[in-house]
């Protein structure tokens, strides 16, 4: 059950990736490719438990992950348009 878990949750994670590249445009490449290592990397950390799940305030770490990873994508691109 943990590892089907583990590999929706990542499955997941690639969600804002996909909005901003398909309704974004220009959106940066380097971005996506950034946002979705650094989510997964964070999620297999969580897993093993290399990283405490106390942060998580009892949700799922994918859930949390996502919160994270689209404020850091629309921060991105709050500071593209105004340039």
């Amino acid at each position: 059950f943990a590892m089907g878990k583990l590999a929706f949750s990542g499955l997941s994670l690639l969600f804002p990736t996909v909005i901003m590249a398909l309704y974004v445009k220009p959106f940066p490449k380097l971005v996506c490719i950034i946002s979705i290592l650094v989510s997964e990397v964070l999620l297999i950390a969580l897993y093993n438990g290399w990283i405490s799940d106390s942060w998580l305030l009892g949700f799922d770490a994918a859930i949390v992950l996502l919160g994270i990873q689209g404020l850091a994508m629309g921060f991105i691109l709050i500071m593209r348009r105004r340039d």
